[in-house]
């Protein structure tokens, strides 16, 4: 058999896990779809407030790894997002925070949060979180939605 033909009957490790992840995005979008109407996002500024909430969800995706957006004792790879709306950067108790972002001085506004998601190293210099950020501003604004709305259901 040549190197990297198919074998019949099993499917590749890369196909299985992009049809795992296509089929995650799928749930998230049609759960979004039942409760992105009922969500208003009223309490956040343009452009925000009216951003995709179902986008946000899907978008969101990618940061479950290492954020939770529910109280939890057990810390991922980055702190739990519960509560994040007005919440100082570093101040989770249970989550050992580079000293970078502990001394930042940030507060977590839609503002902030749409910069940091943007480029995290640019807005806190120093991070150890480790993500190339989110160029598009409708994609970081439903982000950013998507993650104040939901965070601030568990305060």
């Amino acid at each position: 058999m040549q190197r990297g033909a198919a074998v019949p009957g099993i499917v590749s490790l890369r196909r299985r896990l992009f049809l795992v992840g296509m089929g995650a995005l799928a749930i998230a979008a049609a759960a979004g779809t039942q409760d992105a109407a009922a969500e208003s996002g009223a309490s956040l500024p343009e452009p925000y407030a009216s951003a995709d909430l179902r986008r946000g969800r899907i978008l969101f995706l990618q940061c479950v790894a290492c954020h939770d957006l529910e109280p939890s004792g057990i810390a991922k790879v980055g702190p739990s997002l519960a509560g994040l709306p007005g919440r100082p950067a570093g101040s989770v108790a249970a989550f050992a925070y580079s000293t970078a972002m502990r001394e930042s001085g940030l507060t977590w506004t839609a503002g902030t949060l749409d910069a940091f998601i943007e480029r995290p190293s640019a807005v806190v210099a120093g991070t150890t979180m480790v993500f190339a950020g989110i160029a598009a501003p409708a994609d970081r604004a439903a982000m950013v939605r998507y993650v104040f709305e939901e965070s601030a259901k568990a305060r």
